[in-house]
């Protein structure tokens, strides 16, 4: 009976030291170097032109098991509730700019924006001004972590493909068309007069005046 409750004592010790040591087994190494390799494609078409920025917002733990806020930046986000969340990847750029941390950049090359030699933490991934491929808008700002839990292990080199959305269309209104003037070349607009009674007035009117003519100098030779 004293040994079955020895047991039953030592089988919680027992269980959390196997716990404690497969959770030492799974922690990540905060040294290790780390690379992203991001896939830029629209339609199956690799992008070329314009860039990728990265600012690392988060570090991992002391006791190694979560990732954290940078110290700097725990006075205005005390943690990671979910990294999917975009208006925390907004508010975290936001935060990265105006904290002055440095920025990381890679251009886009046949597709690719690659980084390399990065610490472990969270990143938050984004295109400043005038980063943009042409042709296409800014991706929105999204959170990575490095490393990543992968078919239980950490992997430090992964690889992500951001959505690359298109420039939305113009909807300004299109400039107006102005009025022409008119020309003073063109025939102008018919009223209703023709043309055709100007040579017969102009007949008769001779035909009067010779017979008047006529008459005048008859009736001067009749002594009249």
């Amino acid at each position: 009976m004293q040994k079955k409750l020895i047991v039953l004592l030592l089988l919680p010790l027992l269980i959390f030291g196997l716990c404690t040591q497969v959770c030492a087994v799974q922690g990540a190494d905060p040294d290790k170097q780390c690379s992203i390799t991001f896939l830029l494609e629209f339609d199956n078409m690799p992008l070329d032109g314009g860039k990728l920025t990265l600012y690392r917002v988060g570090q991992i733990s002391i006791d190694g098991d979560t990732f954290v806020p940078l110290d700097s930046l725990q006075s205005d986000c005390e943690n990671f509730n979910d990294l999917e969340d975009p208006s925390l990847a907004k508010t975290l750029n936001e935060l990265a700019v105006t904290h002055g941390l440095k920025p990381f950049t890679a251009s886009i090359s046949n597709g690719k924006a690659i980084f390399s030699n990065l610490e472990t933490g969270i990143y938050v991934v984004c295109q400043r001004l005038g980063e943009e491929t042409k042709g296409y808008a800014a991706i929105n700002p999204f959170l990575i972590s490095l490393p990543q839990w992968q078919n239980d292990t950490y992997v430090y080199d992964i690889t992500a493909a951001p959505k690359v959305p298109l420039v939305p269309s113009s909807t300004e209104p299109t400039e107006s068309t102005k009025p022409t003037q008119p020309d003073d070349t063109q025939d102008l607009p018919q009223t209703g007069q023709l043309n055709w009674p100007v040579p017969l007035m102009a007949v008769l009117g001779l035909a009067i005046f010779s017979i008047g003519w006529g008459l005048f100098f008859g009736s001067k030779r009749r002594g009249i």
